[in-house]
C-alpha cells in the first residue's frame, strides 16, 4: 500500500514538472541554485572545515582517484543540474523510482554479522595505518601547513572594523540570482 501511495505522489510530481504547474519546475531550479549557493558560502565561510569534511571520508574509506574529488565537483554538479530540462528530471523519476523494479525485504539484525563487519572495518583501518609511513604523513602535514599559511588573510584591525557584517536578518536576498520574491 505504501508503494502505491508513493507512486501516486511521484506521478503527480512528474506531471507538475512537465507542465510547470504551480511553478514546480522553476522551484526545482531555484532549490538547486540555493543549495549550490549554500555550498559556495560554506566553502567561503569555513574553508578549513570544508576541506576536512572532503577528505575524512576518503581517508577512512579510500577509493581510487585523487582524494576529495567528489566533494570538489559538487559546485559544478549543482550548476549542471540547474541547466537540465523537465524531461531530464522526469526520466530520472521514471528510471529510478516509477518504472524501476522494487523488492520489499524483511530484515533481522544479526549481532554476529555486526561483529564481523566491525572487525573487518577495524582490520582495514589497521592495514591503512600500517601502509602509511611516518615520512608520508609528515610530508602531507607540511604540505597542508604551507597551503594554510599561503591562504591566510591578514587584515589589520582597522580594516576588520570597517567590514560590515551580514546576518540572516540583514541580508537582502533579492540581489541574488537564485532568489525570487517568494523566497
Amino acid at each position: 500500500i505504501f508503494k502505491a501511495r508513493l507512486d501516486a505522489v511521484l506521478e503527480e510530481v512528474r506531471l507538475r514538472l512537465m507542465t510547470n504547474e504551480g511553478g514546480a519546475f522553476d522551484t526545482l531550479r531555484q532549490t538547486i541554485n540555493r543549495h549550490r549557493l549554500k555550498l559556495i558560502e560554506r566553502i567561503e565561510d569555513n574553508p578549513n572545515e570544508y576541506v576536512v569534511d572532503l577528505f575524512i571520508p576518503d581517508l577512512v574509506y579510500p577509493h581510487t582517484g585523487p582524494y576529495g574529488q567528489h566533494g570538489l565537483k559538487l559546485v559544478q554538479t549543482f550548476a549542471e543540474l540547474a541547466t537540465q530540462d523537465a524531461l531530464f528530471w522526469c526520466e530520472l523519476l521514471d528510471r529510478w523510482l516509477l518504472k524501476a523494479a522494487f523488492v520489499e525485504g524483511m530484515m533481522q539484525p544479526s549481532t554476529k554479522l555486526a561483529k564481523q563487519v566491525a572487525d573487518a572495518e577495524a582490520e582495514a583501518e589497521v592495514q591503512r595505518r600500517a601502509a602509511t609511513d611516518t615520512a608520508t604523513l609528515r610530508a602531507l602535514q607540511e604540505r597542508a601547513d604551507r597551503a594554510i599559511e599561503a591562504n591566510k588573510v591578514n587584515l589589520s584591525p582597522e580594516v576588520k572594523a570597517d567590514i560590515a557584517l551580514v546576518t540572516a536578518s540583514t541580508a537582502n536576498c533579492q540581489d541574488l540570482p537564485v532568489c525570487t520574491a517568494a523566497t
